[in-house]
């Protein structure tokens, strides 16, 4: 009997340092592994010093979630915000996804979803009314979301195969061609019409927020980590990048979600067909008076000109915006209109 006893001991014993040391293995913390060679970015030209190039992580794998690493390409997931960026492929769908990791102590915001108990980030509420149903074509779509205990809520987000923010593709191009850049804002402004349909403004519109398809060229809007339910009365906090806000935001510390979203419209339409944004110091901003630096025909000036303008109540509407002149025209129209505003070369 006594026999049995210790071998029953020492079988217990050894189960345990079995499950201790072989089989339960944690997973390394978030972010630690070292990154792969040519995963960090190469230093590139940028178009504003004051600008910095974000830092790339490598994809982890959350217990219990089969995820493995897919290309080092960035997604701006995240821009101008705390939460960490990373890309990822979905093994078993044979797609590529990114995921957003929000941390607890970086939430600036809660909500509750319809019949849950608890609350979630904000961006998870909004994002959850933007993707119910189809949601729309120009709106990243949110997949799912799960919360890590120790590492907060990730963010399942679709991701085309080929992808490149506005701001890297504006860098490596130069300033877009008009027709190009009117079809971006078009598609841009008909997204924030359905965001501002479902009661969501974005405040936070720029074109590292801006991703586009380098296939199809579509675009599509990212990052509601800024982002608020919609409301008539101003708001009094502001979470976006400030060169992008408007000047009464900046002498009075308040603004109504669309004149907010038309200026951020205004500064970057400018971005597009100049190269680079026209504002850097707030003396500028609230001077509102844009100087091209890029030949740009006249309808693109006034539509810029009437984005820009210092009185939000004189900003267009997004509908004023869809019909002005400038946005109205055709690709026949506008490739003749680009060819002859080129500059005469030199005899």
């Amino acid at each position: 009997m006594k026999t049995f006893g210790g071998m029953l001991l020492f079988g217990w014993i050894f189960l345990f340092f079995y499950l201790k040391f072989c089989v339960a293995k944690k997973d390394p913390p978030l972010c630690s592994l070292p990154p792969r060679k040519g995963a960090l970015p190469q230093s590139v030209p940028l178009r504003r010093s004051a600008r910095q190039r974000r830092v790339r992580f490598r994809v982890f794998r959350p217990q219990g979630v089969r995820w493995t690493a897919g290309e080092a390409a960035p997604l701006p997931l995240c821009a101008g915000n705390p939460a960490h960026r990373l890309t990822c492929r979905l093994t078993l769908s044979v797609f590529q996804v990114a995921i957003k990791q929000i941390p607890i102590d970086r939430v600036q915001q809660w909500a509750r979803l319809p019949g849950e108990f608890r609350s979630v980030p904000m961006e998870i509420a909004l994002l959850q009314r933007l993707s119910d149903g189809e949601g729309h074509s120009g709106i990243v779509r949110m997949l799912d979301w799960f919360e890590v205990e120790g590492r907060g809520f990730m963010l399942v987000m679709e991701r085309p195969p080929q992808c490149q923010d506005l701001f890297d593709f504006i860098t490596e191009r130069g300033a877009l061609p008009e027709h190009l850049a009117r079809r971006f804002l078009r598609r841009i402004v008909e997204a924030l019409q359905f965001t501002h349909a479902h009661a969501v403004v974005h405040r936070d519109i720029k074109d590292e927020n801006i991703v586009v398809d380098t296939r199809t060229l579509e675009v599509k809007i990212v990052d509601f980590g800024s982002g608020a339910l919609l409301k008539e009365t101003p708001y009094c906090e502001f979470e976006g990048t400030r060169v992008y806000s408007p000047p009464e935001w900046i002498e009075s510390r308040s603004y109504e979600a669309v004149p907010l979203t038309v200026w951020s419209l205004g500064v970057l339409l400018f971005d597009m067909v100049c190269g680079d944004i026209p504002f850097e110091q707030d003396r500028e901003i609230v001077k509102a008076t844009p100087i091209f630096t890029r030949r740009v025909s006249k309808d693109c000036r006034a539509l810029v000109r009437w984005c820009l303008s210092y009185q939000p109540e004189e900003r267009p509407s997004l509908e004023e915006m869809l019909s002005h002149p400038w946005m109205q025209r055709g690709d026949e129209e506008e490739d003749e209109e680009e060819h002859s505003s080129l500059p005469t070369p030199s005899l």
